[in-house]
């Protein structure tokens, strides 16, 4: 009766969840428990385990993000993973946060750098030139009146939630948060990090880089890649993203060689109008998500006619899957002709017409024993006009 009530009231708090898996299977039910290397899904009443390496990903359904209020730090750790939290405070190389009404500590040879505001359009190739930077020193990021950010090297001691205690070539200065964009550290980490499982992200934003997932009746326990242990409530999660190694998507790959051909060329093409026209990983040459049809896809790659790109496969891939249509945007006119070869040998030819219906184009075929992949999206019937090709969630499965 007990053991009852206690699942009864995990369930109530897990999200309806759909899980995809590397093979390209759908499944929708609620998250039982995650322990281990396998998740247990409660399907219309029936109990199914999963291993977690055949899992691409989990999505709650239904789920919106819902902003944080207040003052905001923004901690970016060494394996990539985002946590937002109140005001935060280091001390003795250990930082101090809160989210929500749970408080967590992380070291600081953790820490890649900490956000004190957010980081506008305007403000971004401050930020990413001070990153670029090679230092061996701490860097304050102080906030210019012309709205710039500037690199400012030194030690930093301590600070709080109103200042930095800050160590500028031998002279202590206390500098107000406020005068600061945020604080890139410079800890050295004598340990490796942990291989990632996986990126879990919540509601409000937070991204976490996973080596280990676990449930208990509410909440998903998370061991961060870098080795710190943090924990949210089941009613936070929007999606966990797998790391596979049986699976590559190749907008995580480096092509070997991007080539874009103008419909009309006259002399040579300006680096300017060529970069308009490259391939976009993730996202669509508007910048807005992929989507064909009634579904988005985070992976994947856009297309414009007439581009070739090739990868160089490094390990034994099995099979190729895609998911093709034209840019919903542009579909009124797209038209083109999508050819995929596989060590000079033709795996797969088709046009792509937007206009011809709302069916979306599902493609697999083997590429077994293949090293070089190789995607021609050429011209078809309406010149180049509104040719941008969705490869959604491209992928080659081992």
């Amino acid at each position: 009766m007990w053991k009852a009530l206690v699942l009864f009231a995990f369930l109530v708090q897990s999200p309806t969840v759909s899980v995809q898996t590397i093979d390209g299977n759908a499944q929708r039910g609620t998250i039982e428990k995650i322990s281990g290397s396998s998740l247990s899904l409660n399907i219309d009443g029936n109990s199914v385990d999963l291993s977690l390496d055949q899992l691409q990903s989990i999505t709650a359904t239904g789920k919106s993000i819902v902003p944080l209020k207040g003052a905001i730090d923004r901690i970016h750790l060494i394996d990539g993973s985002v946590i937002l939290s109140s005001p935060t405070s280091l001390q003795d190389g250990v930082l101090s946060g809160q989210r929500g009404d749970i408080p967590f500590t992380v070291a600081t040879a953790d820490i890649s750098h900490i956000l004190f505001l957010q980081i506008t359009p305007e403000l971004q190739p401050f930020l990413d030139d001070i990153l670029k930077l090679e230092a061996s020193s701490d860097m304050l990021m102080v906030r210019k009146p012309s709205g710039a950010l500037d690199p400012l090297e030194g030690v930093i001691k301590e600070f709080d939630d109103t200042q930095v205690a800050f160590d500028f070539d031998g002279t202590d200065l206390d500098v107000a948060r406020t005068k600061l964009g945020g604080v890139r550290l410079a800890r050295a980490r004598t340990s490796e990090l942990a291989k990632r499982l996986c990126t879990v992200k919540d509601i409000h934003g937070n991204a976490f880089n996973c080596q280990a997932i676990s449930t208990d009746d509410t909440s998903l326990k998370m061991v961060l890649a870098v080795g710190a242990e943090l924990q949210i409530p089941m009613s936070d999660v929007a999606r966990l993203e797998f790391k596979s190694s049986n699976l590559a998507y190749l907008s995580d790959l480096t092509p070997e060689n991007i080539k874009w051909t103008p419909y009309l060329s006259i002399g040579e093409v300006s680096p300017q109008l060529e970069q308009l026209y490259l391939p976009r990983f993730n996202e669509s040459y508007g910048k807005q998500p992929l989507i064909l049809g009634n579904d988005q896809f985070t992976k994947g790659i856009a297309l414009h006619s007439h581009t070739e790109i090739s990868f160089r496969l490094s390990e034994n891939y099995k099979v190729f899957q895609a998911v093709a249509g034209i840019d919903p945007r542009s579909r009124d006119h797209g038209h083109v002709e999508l050819v995929i070869i596989g060590d000079n040998k033709q795996l797969y030819r088709k046009e792509i017409a937007g206009q011809q219906s709302d069916e979306l184009t599902p493609i697999e075929f083997s590429i077994d024993g293949v090293r070089r992949l190789r995607i021609i999206v050429d011209y078809g019937d309406n010149l180049d006009i509104g040719d941008q090709l969705i490869l959604g969630n491209a992928r080659i499965i081992k």
